[in-house]
C-alpha cells in the first residue's frame, strides 16, 4: 500500500507534527483525497520557514507568511510533474469545499494552486515553473475563539 504522505526531507514530518493542529487536519485530508482519487501520495515539500527564507522567496520586505507563524499555519506540496491539471483542480476544489478558511470570507482559501501567475500576483520575485506547488493553510485563531477545525458545508 502507498503511504498517504511522502516527505521531501525527513524533518518535514516533525515540522508538521509541531504545526497548528488545524493545519494537520487539512494536510491529512488532502493526502487522503489524493490517495483515494488519484492513487498518489501527497508529497510535502515545505512546512516551517524563517523570515530569511520567506524574503529569499518573495523579496526583501515580504509580508509575513503562514509558514513563519508559530505554530506554523502553512504547508506546501508538490504539484508540478505529480498531478495533472484536472487532478490539482479537483484536489484544490475538494479541500476548499470541506474547509472554511475564515467564517464569511470565501476569498481566502485553505488550498491554493500556486502557479507562476499566482506567485506573481502574490509578489514573488521572478517565479519559474519549477516553483509551482499546492499551498495549504489555516487562518490565525481569532481572539476568544476555539482553535477547533471548522468544516464548511454549503447551504
Amino acid at each position: 500500500m502507498t503511504a498517504p504522505i511522502l516527505w521531501k526531507h525527513p524533518d518535514l514530518e516533525d515540522e508538521l507534527l509541531r504545526s497548528d493542529r488545524r493545519l494537520r487536519v487539512v494536510v491529512y485530508y488532502a493526502a487522503a483525497l489524493s490517495l483515494f482519487y488519484f492513487g498518489k501520495p501527497l508529497v510535502v515539500t515545505r512546512v516551517q520557514s524563517h523570515r530569511s527564507e520567506v524574503e529569499g522567496f518573495y523579496g526583501a520586505g515580504a509580508r509575513p507568511s503562514v509558514h513563519e507563524a508559530f505554530p506554523c499555519r502553512g504547508c506546501d506540496a508538490r504539484s508540478r510533474d505529480h498531478y495533472t491539471s484536472p487532478e490539482i483542480a479537483t484536489l484544490v476544489s475538494a479541500v476548499n469545499h470541506a474547509f472554511e478558511y475564515r467564517r464569511g470570507d470565501r476569498g481566502v482559501q485553505a488550498a491554493l494552486h500556486e502557479t507562476v501567475e499566482v506567485m506573481r500576483r502574490l509578489g514573488r520575485v521572478n517565479p519559474t515553473e519549477d516553483m509551482e506547488h499546492l499551498h495549504l493553510q489555516v487562518p490565525p485563531v481569532p481572539r476568544g475563539e476555539s482553535d477547533k477545525v471548522r468544516l464548511w458545508y454549503p447551504p
